[in-house]
């Protein structure tokens, strides 16, 4: 009988399952350097939920993109890269912003936004935050203390 194709030897045949293997370990993100960073976001004292954080890579690392989550309603939270857990290690400048949760948006016209909430960290934290940390590996009890004072 003749078939259209050769069977592979053993030889070629692990060769391809090595090939198939790396292929997926490439896949899979073996060998990360992300590490778990996880921790609360505290305003006043208390821990808080709603707030939104970024972590901006700083150094030589700071044209990375940023990480951002927002606190669960305990204040915890916990961070991500590229869709997988943690940030790679380094210097990391934090800003933060909590909108109203009582904020029922209303739409002025046909064409415009919706009008956003108003930030009851009064934009202290927006953009010129003085926050900054040093990952250096993985960190579990991270704390972000803010306050609604200026």
């Amino acid at each position: 009988m003749r078939y259209g194709f050769r069977l592979l030897t053993e030889q070629k045949l692990y060769s391809l399952r090595i090939l198939s293997l790396i292929w997926v370990l490439s896949l899979t993100g073996c060998g990360s350097s992300l590490v778990e960073v996880s921790g609360t976001v505290s305003v006043d004292g208390k821990p808080t939920p709603g707030v939104n954080l970024r972590f901006y890579p700083q150094g030589t690392q700071a044209d990375a993109a940023p990480s951002s989550t927002t606190s669960d309603e305990g204040g915890s939270f916990s961070l991500t890269t590229n869709m997988e857990p943690g940030l790679p290690k380094g210097s990391y400048k934090v800003t933060a912003d909590w909108p109203d949760p009582k904020h029922k948006a209303k739409q002025v016209g046909i064409y415009s936004e919706p009008d956003s909430p108003r930030d009851l960290l009064k934009g202290k934290y927006a953009s010129s935050s003085d926050i900054v940390f040093e990952i250096t590996g993985p960190t579990k009890e991270l704390k972000v203390d803010l306050t609604t004072s200026k």
